[in-house]
């Protein structure tokens, strides 16, 4: 039986903040001051069968044993591979059968059981799979309105981009029953944590910043916050950002940000959004932010006290000195022993381009990969395993 939410007022300050305003800024932040320059590993998929051919990977997640790649654009298919790249099967196919979709927007899995969720965005159903053997288990209707899940202790959070039906305000988290689908509960106004803003628009690579091996950190694109499930208080902040330049719904006032124009307009506007590629390992803290088209790194160790930032995020271990924006360097998944980051086939042209700056070490794993200019490539995975 799954607990119905605690719907408790956001009347808690965030238990960890940063006031970026008050940070120094670094010139580059090293890879290897998080990473074991030792422990690197390189995935490279496979390329034998045809049906283990993507033309993008927009999600990576590991679940035990298998590796999930999800190609929501192109070929639109969710693949599975085993940890060492090599294909084991498709879950599901486009078509409007019991077990099939339109559009795999995004998927979410539970360990424990093995099932894999895939939401069809264009139907508004979840498709569940048993990842092991790819059977087809069911479907289910989600509320309309989701565009990215997350699983989480017999709950599946989704991100709203219009109101939901029955409810008379807008909500930026939905709160969906895994067995059922039914909607259990709604959290955070996007008045009051998102600069008004309820629309489509989401961080990138999503609004959930972690897999859900140790709760939800949820945050939406114009937020500064980073909120997470409470099993007593329900959906609290737990990690703010601080900064006079940080956006604000006056900001955003006259903008149609659904609009080419608007959209141009606020890449242009000198203020802070979207935090993404989220790391966070015991007191450590990393993540990306924007301001116009730059990129903003924010590192903050609360045990030492070392809070500061960069424009670059330098990949000096299996290259050198390389930021990891010009190797097309793809944020993926943060465990709880390291991180994933992948290089899709769309996006193999500048990471190709750096192959003189590789490492000894970078020779060693890539050198071999990246020897015939890519043209035996279906992606790659690099794991990097946090400091002990």
């Amino acid at each position: 039986m799954v607990a119905c939410v605690s719907t408790e007022t956001f009347v808690d300050k965030s238990r960890f903040v940063i006031n970026l305003d008050a940070t120094k800024e670094k010139d580059f932040i090293e890879m290897s001051s998080l990473f074991d320059k030792e422990n690197v590993d390189v995935i490279a998929l496979d390329t034998i069968f045809d049906e283990a051919l993507i033309g993008s990977m927009d999600k990576i997640a590991f679940c035990d044993d298998y590796l999930l790649v999800l190609d929501a654009y192109v070929a639109k298919k969710l693949l599975v591979f085993d940890k060492k790249g090599q294909f084991i099967r498709q879950l599901g196919s486009i078509g409007q059968g019991p077990s099939e979709y339109v559009f795999p927007r995004d998927f979410t899995y539970d360990t424990d059981s093995g099932i894999v969720y895939v939401l069809d965005f264009d139907s508004q159903k979840i498709n569940l799979y048993h990842i092991a053997s790819g059977e087809f288990i069911k479907s289910m209707p989600c509320p309309t309105g989701i565009s990215n899940i997350q699983y989480y202790d017999g709950l599946i959070y989704g991100n709203t981009y219009m109101p939901i039906a029955g409810k008379e305000k807008e909500f930026l988290l939905a709160i969906i029953d895994a067995k059922s689908g039914e909607l259990l509960d709604c959290h955070i106004d996007p008045v009051q944590y998102n600069a008004g803003w309820s629309g489509r628009l989401a961080n990138t690579g999503g609004p959930f910043l972690n897999y859900g091996r140790n709760g939800i950190r949820f945050s939406n694109l114009f937020s500064n916050t980073v909120f997470r499930e409470d099993s007593e208080r329900g959906i609290v902040p737990y990690l703010s950002i601080e900064s006079q330049k940080w956006m604000t719904k006056e900001d955003l006032e006259g903008i149609n940000i659904n609009s080419v124009e608007g959209a141009m307009k606020l890449y242009t506007m000198d203020n802070y959004s979207d935090i993404h590629d989220y790391i966070e390992h015991d007191s450590i803290f990393v993540c990306r932010i924007q301001n116009k088209i730059n990129n903003c790194y924010v590192f903050a160790d609360f045990s030492s006290g070392d809070i500061c930032w960069s424009g670059s995020l330098q990949e000096n271990i299996l290259f050198d000195h390389v930021g990891t924006n010009l190797l097309n360097l793809t944020f993926g998944e943060c465990t709880n022993s390291g991180v994933y980051y992948y290089v899709s086939p769309a996006q193999k042209d500048l990471f190709f381009h750096y192959r003189n700056k590789l490492s000894s070490q970078g020779k060693e794993k890539l050198g071999l990969l990246m020897s015939d200019n890519g043209e035996n490539y279906n992606g790659i995975i690099l794991y990097y395993e946090f400091k002990k």
